[in-house]
């Protein structure tokens, strides 16, 4: 009986588990030399969740390459994202405010640019489009 309990417990945890998303996918992203966002987004914020979905037509629309990662403390949370780990990331301020948006072009991040807060789809479509066109606002 004490064997079958561990084992229920055991299943319900690897339910949460969830990959990090690490230096090393970041450079492996960033290696393929196209251009893309990364989206951060936490359970916890209401429009951080409302923007995940966004996000999605947004990069699509702009034919982008969309990477979804999730808030490093929402380990609980069910979904198929994997947890925020990239120190690379971190030291480029991601973890500020939720969500943020992280643009990469050419093989690396595009320097300065760190797009926090929740932005209505049009808005947001402008603003990724014009930092990775080089006509920053």
């Amino acid at each position: 009986m004490k064997a079958l309990l561990a084992l229920l417990i055991l299943m319900s945890m690897s339910a949460f588990a969830k990959e990090p998303f690490t230096d090393k996918d970041l450079h492996q992203a960033l290696s393929k030399n196209e251009s893309g966002i990364i989206y951060l987004w936490s359970p916890f914020m209401p429009l951080s969740v409302i923007g995940r979905e966004e996000i999605i037509e947004v990069a699509q629309n702009l034919n982008l390459q969309l990477i979804l990662v999730v808030d490093p403390l929402a380990t609980q949370t069910e979904t198929p994202d994997p947890l925020m780990m990239s120190r690379d990331l971190m030291k480029f301020g991601v973890l500020d405010h939720y969500p943020a948006i992280a643009l990469y072009s050419e093989g690396k991040l595009v320097k300065d640019v760190i797009i926090h807060g929740y932005e209505q789809k049009q808005t947001l479509s402008e603003l990724i489009n014009s930092y990775l066109n080089g006509k920053n606002l």
